[in-house]
């Protein structure tokens, strides 16, 4: 059963993407269906979030650092191969071996990350650039 809701996961979300349900074009457009981390004063604000379980949510993170810092998001369950995912924004978005390593964010730059939601599953993502240490978290229920 979870091969064929896997597969219809799949299809749904590029049938989405093609007719252009999944990717709005406008921040407001797509921000009352998911949820804004801004990184101020090296932190994630919020650092914790629970996104509906069984959902393509929206995560959008913005750098609004005053001063010039560039902080990475990197997601070991967020970026692992096999998850349903997708990523934009005006960050660099660094690659590995068919997977994502971590995206890059100067200042003013945000990155927009669409995933499918897993039951009781956590999503952790942080930044470790510059000797600074930052976490936070996503529940699926």
């Amino acid at each position: 059963m979870k091969k064929v809701c896997s597969g219809f996961v799949l299809l749904t979300l590029a049938l989405g993407i093609s007719a252009g349900v999944f990717f709005p074009t406008e921040v407001v457009g797509f921000a009352q269906f998911g949820n804004l981390v801004q990184i101020r004063e090296l932190n994630f604000i919020p650092d914790a979030l629970t996104f509906p379980a069984g959902t393509i949510s929206v995560l959008v993170v913005q750098n609004r650092e005053d001063f010039i810092t560039q902080h990475e998001v990197w997601s070991r369950e967020l970026f692992e191969p096999g998850t349903l995912v997708s990523i934009s924004g005006s960050g660099t978005i660094e690659y590995g071996y068919k997977t994502i390593n971590r995206v890059l964010l100067d200042p003013g730059q945000e990155v927009v990350i669409w995933f499918y939601v897993e039951k009781d599953r956590i999503y952790n993502f942080h930044c470790n650039l510059n000797g600074h240490a930052m976490h936070a978290v996503i529940n699926g229920s």
